[in-house]
């Protein structure tokens, strides 16, 4: 079951077409696993802030994702940040997905 029309992103125009897919990809194939813990998803939101590293010559950024997802009864919410867009994703996203479980004793 894919409704992948309740996943709602903010700050995506940030990022480039890379980092953007990459970002919506990863989120829609956990999507799966965050709906079998909680079938009554309402919202799924995720945030995304860049912080752009000024100080060296490289243009290295900083990739912070805050998602945060409310069923009608409860609400989860985690954040994380890394260097690479994918450890961000992957990082945040387990530690919602952990946070669930524990809830729910899955």
């Amino acid at each position: 079951m894919k409704e992948l029309n309740i996943i709602k992103y903010i700050g995506l125009n940030d990022l480039d077409d890379i980092e953007r897919s990459k970002l919506t990809k990863i989120i829609e194939s956990k999507y799966e696993k965050i709906h079998r813990l909680i079938n009554n998803i309402a919202n799924l939101v995720v945030t995304i802030k860049l912080y752009n590293d000024n100080h060296k010559n490289d243009e290295k950024k900083k990739y912070s994702i805050h998602i945060r997802i409310e069923a009608p009864t409860v609400q989860f919410s985690a954040e994380d940040f890394d260097w690479e867009i994918g450890k961000a994703i992957n990082k945040t996203v387990n530690k919602i997905i952990n946070e669930i479980e524990h809830r729910f004793k899955k």
